[in-house]
């Protein structure tokens, strides 16, 4: 992702949650952006040599041809407040308990995410 340690750890779960969201999508964009370039190379290519008129979709479907480009995504419920303390909880506590058990792990040695 592109995300150093100190940038993760001064996330709240709600900016992570949103980061990783936004990144997904990004990557997302650039497959599709990828496949169709190829779809378009393929259909230069054909086309001298076919006597009917051919479009990217009908020489190469793909996956997404049939999406309605203003789709609205599915929204998940939202955390609460309380839950959302819960679970940052939960994950100190277990992070805690993981540098206890394994005193030479170093925070500097982890890879960025």
């Amino acid at each position: 992702m592109g995300m150093s340690r100190s940038d993760f750890c001064a996330c709240t779960p709600a900016e992570f949650a949103a980061a990783v969201k936004s990144w997904r999508e990004a990557e997302e964009s650039r497959r599709r952006d990828a496949w169709e370039r190829m779809r378009l190379l393929a259909l230069m290519t054909v086309q001298p040599h076919v006597k009917q008129r051919l479009s990217p979709s009908k020489l190469m479907p793909l996956p997404w041809d049939g999406e309605a480009k203003a789709a609205v995504p599915e929204k998940a419920e939202p955390c609460t407040a309380e839950e959302s303390r819960r679970r940052l909880a939960a994950l100190l506590e277990a992070r805690r308990r993981q540098s206890s058990e394994s005193p030479s792990s170093s925070l500097s040695s982890s890879p960025s995410l």
